[in-house]
C-alpha cells in the first residue's frame, strides 16, 4: 500500500509539474505579441508601425538598433545544416484564440507541441501565427505570407522560426487552420500537416532581432527557412480575410527595419533540400517549389 501511494504522490506531483510549466508557457506566449499596453496597429497613422516607440514607455525598443523584420540578401552560406538537426515538430493540438490584436494565434494545448534547440538552449513551441504579406523580405521582395512559430526558453528567451509562402498549390494544412477558425476551439495538426507547414530538411538563415510587434523586444533569435511553402492565392486571400487581421485589410506586416551591421550566416541544407542556387524572384539562395505561380 505503501509503495502504490508513493507512486501515485510522484503521479500526482509530475501532472502538477506539467501543468505549471504549460500555464508558464501559455502566459509567455502571450506576452511575446501582447503586452497589455496601448492600442497600436499597422495603419498609417498615429498609431502604426513609424510611432510604436513614441506610444508607451513599455514599447520604446520599437526605436532599438536591433530591430525585426530585416531584408534578408545573403550571398553564401557558412556551412551545412538542415532544420530538422535543430527543430522537432510533434502531432498535438493547438486552441484557436482569436481575441490577439491584429491578429489570431493558435496556442498549444497543454503539452509538448515541439522543441528547437539553439545555441545550447531547448526552447519549446508555444504558438503559430500569420502574417499577410511576409514581414522579412527576401533579397527586397516580399512574400504574400509568413508563418511564425514562436517558441520560448524556461528563462524568457524567444526564438521564432519563420516560414515564407508563395503562391501556388492549395495547401491542405492552411485549409484545416482556415476550418479551425472560428468554427472550432481547437485543431490538431499531424505529421502529414507540419510536412505540409515547413520543410524540415530545407536550409535556413539566422540572426539575432526582436519581436515584430509591441513591445519589441530584442531577444529573439530568428530561423528563417530558405525553402518557401505554398499555399493557393484564394486560401492566402483567406487568411488574410478570415483572420480579420486589420479592420481595413491593408495585412499585419511591419516593414523591414536597419540591419545595422548584424551578421545574417546561411546555412545549406544536408540532402539537397534547398541547397542550391535556383532561379528566383528573392535571390539565388531561396528556393520556390516548381510549378507555383511566384517563379
Amino acid at each position: 500500500m505503501a509503495s502504490n501511494t508513493h507512486t501515485a504522490l510522484r503521479l500526482l506531483v509530475t501532472a502538477a509539474a506539467a501543468a505549471a510549466a504549460a500555464l508558464v508557457t501559455t502566459a509567455a506566449a502571450q506576452d511575446v505579441t501582447d503586452q497589455g499596453g496601448p492600442e497600436w496597429s499597422y495603419a498609417g497613422d498615429a498609431t502604426g508601425p513609424d510611432n510604436w516607440a513614441n506610444l508607451d514607455p513599455r514599447y520604446e525598443a520599437c526605436g532599438g538598433d536591433r530591430q525585426s523584420p530585416i531584408d534578408l540578401a545573403p550571398t553564401s552560406v557558412t556551412g551545412v545544416s538542415s532544420l530538422s538537426r535543430v527543430v522537432n515538430l510533434l502531432p498535438s493540438r493547438f486552441v484557436v484564440n482569436e481575441d490577439k490584436r491584429n491578429s489570431v494565434h493558435y496556442e498549444c494545448d497543454f503539452g509538448r507541441c515541439g522543441n528547437t534547440e539553439w545555441g545550447g538552449i531547448d526552447y519549446t513551441l508555444a504558438q503559430l501565427h500569420f502574417h499577410t504579406q511576409s514581414e522579412h523580405t527576401l533579397n527586397g521582395q516580399p512574400a504574400p505570407m509568413e508563418m511564425h512559430l514562436v517558441h520560448l526558453s524556461p528563462s524568457g528567451k524567444v526564438l521564432v522560426l519563420a516560414v515564407l509562402w508563395a503562391e501556388g498549390a492549395a495547401n491542405a494544412a492552411i485549409e484545416q487552420l482556415l476550418a479551425a477558425t472560428p468554427n472550432a476551439n481547437t485543431t490538431t495538426l499531424t505529421a502529414a500537416n507540419w510536412a505540409s507547414l515547413t520543410t524540415l530538411e530545407s536550409g535556413y538563415c539566422v540572426y539575432e532581432g526582436s519581436a515584430t510587434t509591441p513591445d519589441c523586444a530584442q531577444n529573439v533569435v530568428w530561423l528563417v527557412q530558405r525553402q518557401l511553402m505554398t499555399a493557393a492565392a484564394a486560401q492566402i486571400a483567406r487568411v488574410r480575410t478570415t483572420f480579420k487581421l486589420v479592420t481595413d485589410f491593408r495585412g499585419n506586416w511591419r516593414p523591414t527595419q536597419p540591419r545595422n551591421g548584424r551578421p545574417v550566416v546561411c546555412f545549406d541544407a544536408e540532402s539537397g533540400g534547398c541547397s542550391l542556387p535556383m532561379p528566383s524572384p528573392y535571390g539565388p539562395l531561396f528556393r520556390v517549389p516548381a510549378g507555383n505561380s511566384s517563379a
